[in-house]
């Protein structure tokens, strides 16, 4: 099951052949975490609050949480809330297809609401994660099968540079290199 969300860019395996459930049904993240809730309570699935309150933060979410971020939010509302419970919460999530759970190599996994088909782009320099969205793999997905007799049933695709904001910064630390060699 697929969940469709508003928010720009991700590291995902896609299914190419995915529905998207709620296209045109859910316009805002309230909407969207309820229609997910009502799809698990058919499944007899128990919702606590607290369960509700990870969901919607994770629907909320932008930036591609630690379990930690996750638990430190969670801790504004449930003073109690363990990060065991978190974990629990997340794994029991990645399990029903709703969030999924990034693992880059070097960094700590991070969450990722599967709002909609988005691949990620990760700086090198500061390890910040921002989603793209490019629905056409077909120029991957093709040569692939052809050349090694595989049935491709899903991509994954990270890419990886300099985000903006590092890119300003090497800019600014150029400029005062420059302007301490002309000193």
């Amino acid at each position: 099951m697929s969940y469709h969300h508003d928010h720009a860019l991700h590291n995902i395996n896609t299914d190419e052949d995915t529905p998207n459930l709620y296209e045109g049904l859910v316009d805002t993240s309230e909407m969207m975490v309820e229609h997910i809730i009502s799809d698990l309570k058919k499944k007899n699935v128990r919702m606590t609050p607290q369960r509700k309150a990870i969901l919607t933060f994770m629907v909320d979410s932008h930036h591609h949480p630690t379990v930690e971020e996750i638990h430190k939010e969670m801790l504004k509302l449930y003073p109690n809330m363990s990060l065991a419970t978190v974990y629990n919460n997340l794994n029991f999530f990645v399990e029903e297809g709703i969030i999924h759970e990034m693992k880059f190599s070097g960094i700590t996994s991070r969450y990722d609401f599967m709002g909609h088909k988005h691949f990620h782009i990760i700086c090198k320099e500061c390890g910040k994660i921002s989603d793209f969205v490019y629905s056409d793999l077909s120029f991957i997905k093709e040569p692939a099968q052809r050349q090694t007799g595989y049935e491709v049933l899903q991509t994954r695709l990270e890419l990886y540079g300099i985000c903006p904001e590092c890119q300003a910064k090497r800019r600014r630390q150029k400029e005062v290199d420059e302007f301490k060699l002309d000193q």
